[in-house]
């Protein structure tokens, strides 16, 4: 019986040194006492019976005497084995979590271009498509572009010069979805602004109320009744203005223009009269320059702007 235990003991101990060697002392303390709890042992053995055992052992071979005692020890063998087995798949399948979560990471990762007030950005997609970012406005999209899809989100205004490709152009919007194969346009998604028109090609326009088609020399700018009745012709030329240094005003709110220039040019302007906000102005304002701007929203609204601690005034 010694040597069984001894035996027992040894297993034990070497897998605890192999296998978890740098447990803390309290765990592998609960693990042994675990063990111990679901380890059923033999009943006191009666002394007539094991000298009888003895005798037994001692006439039969060597053989028999390894079958005997495999059996003696084939708990704690299939526990230990047991362990040792989910160890190692516990680890396996850990250390596979960690290799592919960096790759899975980096291929759905978004790629962000952004502009800041009083910036502009052109730069080229992976799919040679060109984009010109007015200022405030940003564009996300995937690695996987140009991949398995060409899509991409947009918040603000951009102009496109779509690369024809057998994979549909999307710009996702908070307004709507435009779906284009190679064309170019403008899009201006703002909080309460939405304008798409096309110079050359054709898209489609899609959100929850309808799905409209736009062709050369189209555009729609009404946010609150999206439908084919208010498709029009682009209104001027050079479109979009922004592009060409131009502020293009159909009957537009005081309020909207004074938005574009912080926009523009990174400043603030405050209003002195809260109803001036809802004066309208028609006209073509230049927006090369912040002084030229000013002047010119000046005299279409016959109201001055005064410069005062950090801000533009308009009285």
């Amino acid at each position: 019986m010694k040597n069984i235990y001894e035996y027992i003991a040894n297993k034990f101990r070497y897998y605890l040194v192999s296998e978890v060697k740098h447990m803390k002392q309290k765990k592998l303390k609960k693990l042994i006492w675990d063990i111990s709890k679901q380890t059923k042992m033999p009943p006191v053995p009666n002394k007539n019976n094991m000298w009888e055992n003895i005798s037994y052992v001692i006439g039969n071979s060597n053989t028999d005497i390894q079958t005997k005692e495999s059996s003696s020890y084939t708990f704690f063998e299939k526990l230990i084995m047991q362990f040792k087995i989910n160890f190692r798949y516990t680890i396996a399948f850990l250390l596979t979590i960690i290799l592919i979560n960096p790759i899975y990471d980096k291929f759905n990762q978004n790629k962000i271009i952004k502009t800041n007030s009083g910036e502009r950005l052109s730069f080229i997609l992976p799919d040679n498509s060109k984009i010109t970012l007015n200022a405030q406005s940003s564009i996300s999209y995937k690695n996987t572009f140009n991949i398995k899809d060409r899509i991409l989100e947009l918040d603000g205004e951009a102009y496109f010069e779509i690369e024809k490709n057998p994979l549909p152009f999307i710009v996702q919007t908070d307004h709507g979805n435009i779906k284009v194969l190679g064309t170019k346009f403008n899009v201006m998604n703002r909080k309460n602004e939405f304008e798409v028109g096309v110079n050359e090609g054709q898209v489609e326009i899609s959100n929850q109320i309808a799905i409209i088609q736009l062709k050369d020399k189209q555009c729609i700018m009404d946010l609150e009744n999206f439908n084919d009745k208010n498709i029009i012709n682009i209104p001027y030329p050079n479109y979009p203005g922004w592009i060409n240094q131009k502020l293009y005003c159909n009957q537009k709110s005081l309020k909207t223009i004074c938005l574009e220039i912080e926009r523009l040019f990174n400043i603030k302007i405050k209003f002195s009269n809260p109803n001036l906000k809802n004066i309208t102005v028609t006209g073509v304002i230049d927006i090369s320059n912040l002084k030229t701007m000013l002047n010119t929203v000046s005299l279409l609204t016959q109201h001055k702007f005064k410069f005062e601690g950090g801000s533009y005034f308009i009285i």
